[in-house]
């Protein structure tokens, strides 16, 4: 993975993110970690609001199976809601 230099407006919107979140924004913009990438638009997405991001079950959301802070079975229920079958869900989430 190639290390990204974050841009200016970027640098100025990580200083507008609450500090227990900064992290993981600057983790993802420099290309460093798609998880980080995912869990940063989850968080920016909510507003930063944890347990709205866990129980989020936006259908148009592509990121929606892939959303940090889910237990096993609450991942395999958003794979279903996102379109992919129960037997699909349950060989993902194992």
């Amino acid at each position: 993975m190639t290390e990204r230099v974050a841009t200016k407006a970027q640098i100025e919107y990580a200083l507008q993110i609450p500090k227990v979140y900064r992290a993981t924004y600057l983790k993802a913009i420099q290309g460093k970690s798609p998880r980080a990438g995912i869990k940063a638009k989850c968080q920016n997405c909510t507003n930063f609001q944890r347990n709205v991001i866990k129980h989020c079950t936006d259908p148009t959301c592509s990121l929606l199976p892939y959303r940090p802070y889910q237990k096993g079975h609450l991942r395999q229920k958003a794979l279903v809601i996102g379109g992919i079958s129960k037997e699909k869900a349950k060989r993902v989430v194992g």
